[in-house]
C-alpha cells in the first residue's frame, strides 16, 4: 500500500513536469525530456498495477493469517471438563460440563469453515504466500482434533455415567431386597423354637435360600460393570477402589446369609428326620401294643388254635 501511494504521488509530480515541459521554447530539449518523462510514467503505471495485484493477494492472506491466529488461541484455551469425581452426582455434573464444551466448539464451526473456504479460494490465485496453506491446514487440524477429543471424552463420560447408574441402582435394589429377606430370616429363626411342621419350615427355608441366591445375579451384574469401568480406565483409582469395597461387602454379606441359612436348613432336615423316625417308632409301638393287648383278650386268644397262639407269642418276643 505504501508503494502504491508513493508511485501515485510520483506520477502526479511527473504530470506536472510534463505540463511544464510543453511550455519550453526549445523543441529538441522538450522532445528528449518528454520521452524520458513518458517512459517513467509508463513504468510507474506498470509498477502500480503489479503492486495492486500483489495487494489483492497479500492483504487477504494477512487478514486470514491474523484471524486464524486469533482462532487458534481461542481453540487452545478450550479444555475438556476436569475429572474430579467423588460420587455419581459429580459424574452427572461433569457430563453436563462436557456437553457445554462440545457446544462451544460447535459454535466455532462456521468461523473455521469460512476461513478455510476463503483460504482455499485465495490459494487458487498466483503468488499466494506459503503460510496461507499452512494456516488453513493448521486450523483445520487443531479444530478437528479438539472436536474429536471433546466428543470422545463425552462418550467416555456418558458410558461411565451409564455403568455407574446401573451399579448404583443394583446396589439399592440389592439393599432393599436384602432388608426384606433379612426380616424373613429373623422370623424363620424365631420359629425354630415353636415348630409345628418341620416340612413347612424346610420349604420356607429353601424358598428363602433361593431368594438370597437370586440376589447373586444382581451382584454379578455389578461385577461386570466394575470390570468395564476398570478395563476402560473410566474412573480414578480411589473411586474405583471405593466401589470395589462396596461390592466386596455385599458379596461377603450375601455369603454369610447363605451360610447361616444352610446351617438352619441342615438342622431342620436332621430334626425332621429324627422326628419322622420318632413318629414311625411311635406308630410301630402303638401297633405292637394293640396287638399285644389283643393277645390277652381271653375270648379272642382262647378261640385261636394252639399253633397260632405259639406263633403270636413268638412274634411278640
Amino acid at each position: 500500500i505504501d508503494t502504491i501511494a508513493y508511485d501515485v504521488k510520483t506520477l502526479s509530480l511527473l504530470l506536472d513536469e510534463l505540463i511544464e515541459e510543453r511550455a519550453t521554447s526549445e523543441p529538441t530539449r522538450y522532445r528528449q525530456r518528454l520521452d524520458a518523462l513518458i517512459t517513467r510514467y509508463k513504468q510507474l503505471l506498470s509498477s502500480i498495477d503489479e503492486t495492486s495485484q500483489r495487494c489483492t493477494i497479500t492483504i487477504p492472506a494477512k487478514m486470514i493469517h491474523e484471524n486464524i491466529l486469533q482462532l487458534n488461541a481461542s481453540l487452545i484455551n478450550i479444555s475438556n471438563a476436569p475429572i474430579n469425581f467423588r460420587d455419581l452426582s459429580d459424574v452427572r455434573t461433569t457430563v453436563q460440563g462436557q456437553i457445554r464444551v462440545c457446544d462451544v466448539l460447535d459454535g466455532f464451526s462456521h468461523q473455521v469453515n469460512e476461513l478455510v473456504t476463503r483460504g482455499n479460494e485465495l490459494m487458487r490465485q498466483p503468488m499466494v504466500p506459503k503460510y496461507v496453506q499452512q494456516d488453513v491446514q493448521g486450523v483445520q487440524k487443531l479444530y478437528n482434533e479438539k472436536v474429536q477429543s471433546a466428543r470422545d471424552y463425552l462418550e467416555k463420560l456418558k458410558r461411565l455415567l451409564e455403568l455407574w447408574e446401573r451399579f448404583d441402582a443394583n446396589a439399592r435394589r440389592y439393599q432393599q431386597q436384602t432388608e426384606r429377606l433379612n426380616t424373613e430370616l429373623a422370623q424363620l429363626r424365631g420359629n425354630l423354637h415353636t415348630i409345628t411342621s418341620f416340612q413347612h419350615e424346610i420349604e420356607n427355608c429353601k424358598y428363602l435360600r433361593s431368594s438370597y441366591v437370586d440376589l447373586k445375579l444382581i451382584l454379578d451384574e455389578n461385577a461386570q460393570y466394575l470390570q468395564s469401568m476398570t478395563s476402560n480406565n473410566l474412573l480414578p483409582y480411589e473411586i474405583l477402589q471405593k466401589l470395589k469395597i462396596e461390592y466386596d461387602n455385599m458379596i461377603e454379606e450375601l455369603n454369610e446369609k447363605l451360610r447361616l441359612i444352610d446351617e438352619i436348613l441342615h438342622d431342620l432336615i436332621a430334626d425332621n428326620a429324627r422326628w419322622m423316625h420318632f413318629n414311625d417308632e411311635s406308630k410301630r409301638l402303638d401297633t405292637l401294643l394293640r396287638e399285644i393287648g389283643s393277645m390277652f383278650d381271653a375270648k379272642m386268644f382262647g378261640e385261636r388254635p394252639l399253633e397260632e397262639k405259639q406263633q403270636i407269642l413268638e412274634v411278640k418276643r
